[in-house]
């Protein structure tokens, strides 16, 4: 007995190498590639491939190093890790001969032992990014783009092409030659190939051109104009001498001037406070949801990231569109509190017993001399960068700006993206700015239209919150929404153009906001409630947001009082943040009032509108240069957050004062 035991280890120990030699076709794609090359026709791609085979057979370090830089199955398949990436940084490291800075006396790597010919490859290598379809039940899907893409990152001879690539590979899947073809019950279809060299030839379309020259010039301008502020205004203010049109036009791109603007602190006595820190706030909790939104075509843990979402905490993510509600209800708040203050200040007998169409329409085309520059130019240099990554990143963006923004950026620069479905999106989160555009429409309107017909102007603003209302509830009746598809992401994912973005959907918490700037008016700055009655109005107003925020968790709702819920939901809110606006205002907020009016948030919430625009495109980019997949975890993630909001800032402060505040200052000029 003991011999049969002994003569099949012998065997085993002997065939051992044999069979792992047949074996490393199934489980390493670089090698299957290299061993069912023999179909392509005389090539050196042909030769240098069975080079490589050759070399992984006989343990060759550098063929290793090739087989170690490659792309394999990874765990985490079922949970939705879909990229075997290798390392792209380890395959073109492979072929730099300058040795690492290390103790040689405690070098332990064998390459110490060898011959510099068997470290290094014989031939110059690439990095290849294969993009295939897999059809396996048994990963969980959540009905999104690219869901089903595995990407596969090999590291192979650079004289190979992608369509020498293609022939292999297909043939590969035809033969279901991968180990996990069989074991996951996967068929794979080849989408595309592609290496990650760029060839510039992108760059070549006259928008990028006309953004490189506008930027250009911004900064020549820039340049000038500091220089003529520090040099020669500083000094003129100081002696009150009088400045021409052009010095003022150049000092309007001063650097240092728009930086002094921008953390000024100081503020009038009757002027909205709180409001700066009710922004900044509400803009960290937008980047928040953004960190985790556009990481979905990054997360190699997708289904973990789902569970994480069913939690009580998680609420704030889940129902993290509310974040937005709060800035278009701050947005009406302002536009009426502003349009009653000045009202108070005119003269009665001033006023036209007309609708004032010249000032209406004045407002607007202010609206969109102050919005538009800088809006377009950072479009315009999303388009060079997203253009860029996709010549040059392992990774693909599923709202595919560099391929929509081009045909569909005119639809932005009218404010009316938000009205066309969702995969046609150029930036997808500018729906927010065609919303607000098209509400400060309305609202100026209803706005004007009160300074003749109150009655009627207050009957239209609350006709038209009865009817979004209406609306919100026909539509999550149609579609037969219940308490949990309000919380499945997958149903929010692909109905954004049905539930999320539309102006009637939205309009709810920016009619509030001027109703509440009314308020806020009448009553002079003053509201004397006695203690108790005081305390109600805090309870109902906090029980407004929480209850919004955090009250469908773990509850069953019918599709009846659900609809009740989507139709009321941003209204409430929006009624809890008047109320603290208001209670801000009117000295009856206490410590949050002093917490929200810290003057540190005034330069943060300056920077609001440059940070809403940049933060998503600084997500993207981050993502997009990485070599590995993101891997969602609550530290890591918070952690990320922070420096992505810093770094967000950052940026918003450079194109603040760059493409923002100039124009608004040519602006004054102009209108003086």
């Amino acid at each position: 007995m003991s011999i049969i035991k002994f003569s099949i280890k012998l065997i085993f120990i002997i065939l051992l190498p044999v069979w792992a030699e047949t074996d490393f076709d199934k489980y390493f794609p670089a090698y299957a590639v290299a061993k069912y090359s023999q179909g392509l026709k005389n090539s050196s791609c042909k030769s240098q491939l069975e080079e490589f085979k050759l070399g992984v057979d006989a343990k060759v370090l550098w063929s290793l190093k090739v087989l170690d830089a490659s792309g394999e199955p990874k765990p985490g398949f079922f949970y939705g890790n879909n990229y075997w990436l290798g390392l792209r940084s380890q395959c073109f490291d492979l072929e730099i001969r300058e040795p690492l800075e290390l103790d040689q006396e405690f070098l332990k790597n064998n390459s110490r032992y060898r011959k510099k010919s068997l470290e290094f490859p014989p031939f110059p290598l690439n990095y290849f990014v294969v993009k295939f379809n897999h059809n396996s039940t048994n990963q969980y899907h959540f009905r999104i783009k690219n869901e089903d893409i595995i990407t596969l990152g090999l590291c192979l001879p650079g004289s190979c092409l992608p369509e020498e690539l293609t022939e292999i590979i297909k043939q590969i899947f035809d033969k279901r030659i991968l180990a996990i073809s069989y074991l996951y019950s996967a068929d794979f279809t080849l989408l595309e190939i592609y290496d990650l060299q760029d060839n510039h030839q992108w760059l070549i379309n006259w928008r990028i051109i006309t953004t490189c020259c506008i930027l250009i010039v911004t900064v020549i301008m820039a340049v000038i104009g500091t220089t003529c502020d520090i040099i020669i205004n500083q000094r003129r203010q100081k002696l009150k001498e009088k400045e021409n049109v052009i010095k003022k036009i150049l000092i309007c791109f001063s650097i240092y001037t728009n930086s002094k603007i921008i953390f000024n602190t100081k503020i009038n006595k009757d002027s909205l406070a709180s409001i700066h820190g009710l922004r900044f706030f509400g803009m960290l909790w937008i980047m928040m949801i953004h960190t985790v939104y556009y990481s979905n075509d990054y997360v190699d843990n997708r289904t973990t990231v789902w569970r994480l979402s069913q939690d009580l905490s998680a609420q704030i993510l889940t129902n993290g569109s509310l974040s937005v509600d709060t800035y278009f209800c701050l947005s009406g708040f302002l536009v009426s509190w502003l349009f009653f203050r000045q009202k108070i200040r005119e003269n009665p007998s001033t006023r036209e017993q007309k609708f004032r169409w010249l000032d209406y329409f004045g407002l607007i085309v202010k609206r969109v001399i102050r919005l538009t520059p800088a809006y377009l130019l950072i479009i315009g240099i999303a388009e060079i960068n997203f253009g860029w990554y996709a010549e040059t990143s392992a990774f693909r963006i599923a709202e595919k700006p560099q391929e929509n923004c081009p045909l569909y950026w005119w639809r932005n620069l009218l404010y009316i993206n938000n009205l066309f479905p969702w995969n046609q999106a150029c930036l997808s989160w500018s729906w927010y700015l065609s919303n607000e555009m098209q509400f400060y429409i309305i609202g100026t309107f209803l706005l004007i239209l009160s300074d003749l017909y109150f009655k009627i102007a207050a009957g239209a603003l609350i006709s038209f919150l009865i009817i979004s209302m209406i609306i919100n509830g026909i539509i999550s009746s149609s579609y037969k929404y219940t308490t949990i598809d309000i919380r499945r992401l997958d149903q929010l994912w692909n109905l954004m153009d049905v539930v999320y973005s539309p102006p009637w959907m939205r309009i709810g918490p920016y009619l509030i906001g001027i109703i509440a700037g009314y308020i806020l008016t009448r009553l002079n700055g003053k509201l004397i409630l006695k203690r108790k009655i005081l305390w109600l109005f805090w309870i109902i107003g906090s029980m407004c947001n929480i209850i919004t925020l955090f009250g469908l968790y773990g509850r069953h709702l019918s599709i009846a009082t659900t609809a009740v819920y989507v139709a009321v939901s941003r209204i409430t809110w929006a009624i809890g943040i008047s109320w603290l606006l208001i209670a801000c205002q009117t000295n009856n907020a206490g410590f949050i009032n002093k917490l929200l009016s810290l003057k540190v948030w005034i330069p943060l919430s300056r920077l609001s509108y440059c940070a809403y625009l940049l933060n998503p495109l600084l997500i993207n980019s981050i993502y997009l240069q990485s070599e590995s997949a993101i891997h969602i975890d609550f530290l890591p993630t918070k952690t990320m957050f922070l420096g992505i909001a810093f770094m967000t800032y950052f940026c918003a402060y450079i194109a603040t004062i760059l493409l923002e505040t100039p124009y608004i200052l040519l602006l004054k000029i102009f209108k003086s």
